[in-house]
């Protein structure tokens, strides 16, 4: 697919140096103001007196910036030498999806009939390529002028004839090229030789094909296996996810200092030592039960934003992370309303009313080591005080911890390499063909207790096109996810390598496989091994 037919109406920022353009790229531009919502867009045109650029394309442009004030920006750079055409382009698209840069040795937006040589490169740049970018567009974007109907008047001119002198020689050229090269057709291939039979296409093609071999050869670089680019991109899609623990607020429970009560903390005896720990809770067993379920409800409602990635690790789409955070949100509104509910408007009093219960406990396990003896008042006071401090500190802090997040990556296993990449990704990919076909199975009892509206939780986490999150209102939807999770378990129970589960996962999410089909693999695959056992084998 072309860069510039991409997800258009996701589009709300654009970022471009643009060489060559004409007509054609300009209605690609008006294509990307035009269709998407609401989009942020500044470009900058590169001009020379020999560019196929025109002052009606200009114009066109600036009839497209007068009908979106301070939404499209356009500029205009006069070059005096003429130099390599190009293409960049940063594509921001909405907040849950990842900026694009696209970057082209072709001009006027790889529109032209394309050449050989004008290669195109799309990727997510990480945070430095990102602020590399923004210096080097800002620099050229201060050499240039804003584009207006002033600037727009370029006068149409056309490169010299130049002189048949000229002309021969440079034919020359080319037939001392064709000389050399291996196949005729490789070299000063125009329009109408490109496309007027199929031999030299398929001529180039064989060529092309060898070449790629004898590089690979050379550097020892193994043809790229196919599934390596849909796992990388998948990884890409998400982050590490994991929940600071330390930024939200401790239990409410507060634990006292065992001296209080005349005993050490902690007495040892030779081998043999006794820890000995207090703790009080001036709240009923209800409303701590209700405070301590917000407290921990970031991580028990996390598995169901994240798929599982390894022991103990969380994987979530970026997709996802809005919607897990408003779910946190409300988390968080429900136990500081109920907090402020018991505590009232005034901290310290609701604790003094607490004095003399705390007072009347704390003098039963201080006679337990001091019989017949009175707690000091001061150790009362600084019960009293540390339970203030911790409620204020709870009213004033977090109830639910914040998400942290490491991007994740998926590095291609070498020959050498052990399988365990491959177990990375196999253990992500059987969770994200579990989730959905876990949430059809079972309706109601998946989304109870969330807030998230189903339909929009699904459609963030599905990360791979999955065919069955398009089939949720198929009344055979629950019958199909109960067997595709059948066969999800048997692909997890077989002998194939971790990479080769991989594959089978992915050609069940995206329907390349059938059930029926996946299981004969999973069956054929005992068999080549017995036969490979049995002349000494191994399969691979």
């Amino acid at each position: 697919m072309h860069p510039v037919d991409g997800s258009q109406s996701k589009l709300r920022h654009v970022m471009a140096v643009i060489s060559g353009l004409d007509a054609a790229g300009v209605q690609t531009i008006r294509e990307w103001i035009d269709r998407a919502r609401d989009i942020t867009a500044r470009i900058v045109v590169l001009v020379h007196a020999t560019c196929p650029t025109r002052s009606e394309d200009l114009s066109a442009l600036v009839s497209l910036a007068d009908g979106h004030p301070n939404k499209v920006r356009l500029f205009v750079a006069p070059l005096a030498h003429w130099g390599e055409e190009m293409t960049w382009v940063r594509f921001d698209y909405v907040a849950d999806s990842p900026p694009l840069l696209w970057i082209s040795a072709a001009g006027n937006l790889g529109l032209c009939h394309p050449e050989p040589h004008q290669g195109h490169v799309l990727l997510t740049p990480d945070a430095g390529m990102e602020e590399q970018f923004l210096d080097w567009y800002s620099e050229v974007e201060a050499l240039a002028v804003p584009l207006s109907w002033r600037t727009s008047n370029i006068p149409s001119l056309v490169p010299a004839q130049g002189t048949m002198e000229g002309r021969l020689a440079w034919e020359a050229y080319l037939e001392k090229c064709r000389g050399e090269a291996p196949n005729p057709a490789s070299v000063d291939l125009g329009k109408e030789a490109a496309t007027s039979g199929s031999a030299p296409e398929r001529s180039a093609k064989r060529t092309s094909e060898k070449i790629a071999a004898e590089v690979r050869n050379e550097t020892r670089r193994p043809k790229l296996d196919p599934l390596v680019p849909i796992v990388s991109q998948l990884f890409q899609k998400g982050f590490h996810a994991t929940l600071d623990k330390t930024s939200r607020i401790p239990p409410l429970d507060l634990p006292i200092n065992a001296q209080f009560f005349g005993i050490d903390k902690v007495r040892q005896r030779g081998v043999i030592s006794r820890h000995v720990g207090y703790s009080i809770s001036i709240l009923d067993d209800k409303v701590n039960k209700e405070l301590e379920k917000h407290r921990k409800a970031a991580s028990d409602i996390l598995p169901k934003f994240t798929f599982a990635l390894a022991d103990g690790n969380r994987w979530m789409p970026s997709a996802a992370k809005k919607l897990y955070q408003r779910e946190l949100k409300k988390a968080e509104e429900g136990g500081s309303e109920a907090l402020r509910a018991v505590l009232g408007r005034d901290t310290k009093a609701f604790v003094l009313s607490k004095r003399e219960v705390v007072a009347k406990d704390a003098q039963q396990h201080y006679h337990e080591f001091n019989p017949g003896e009175k707690i000091p008042d001061e150790y009362i006071g600084k019960i009293l005080d540390a339970l203030e401090h911790r409620f204020e500190k709870a009213l004033t802090g977090k109830f639910v911890p914040e998400l942290s997040e490491v991007g994740t990556t998926f590095r291609a296993p070498h020959e050498c390499d052990s399988d365990a990449n491959w177990a990375v990704a196999r253990r992500l990919l059987v969770s994200i063909a579990e989730y959905p076909r876990k949430a059809l199975k079972d309706y109601n009892y998946f989304f109870r207790g969330l807030k998230v509206e189903p339909a929009a939780l699904l459609e963030a986490m599905n990360v791979l096109d999955d065919h069955i999150v398009s089939r949720v209102s198929d009344r055979r939807a629950e019958q199909l996810a109960k067997d595709e999770l059948d066969c999800v378990g048997a692909i997890e129970d077989s002998e194939l390598r971790d990479r080769d589960k991989c594959g089978e996962i992915v050609a069940l999410l995206n329907g390349s496989k059938t059930v029926s089909q996946i299981l004969n693999t999973l069956q054929e695959q005992p068999k080549r091994r017995e036969r490979s056992d049995e002349i000494g084998i191994t399969t691979t």
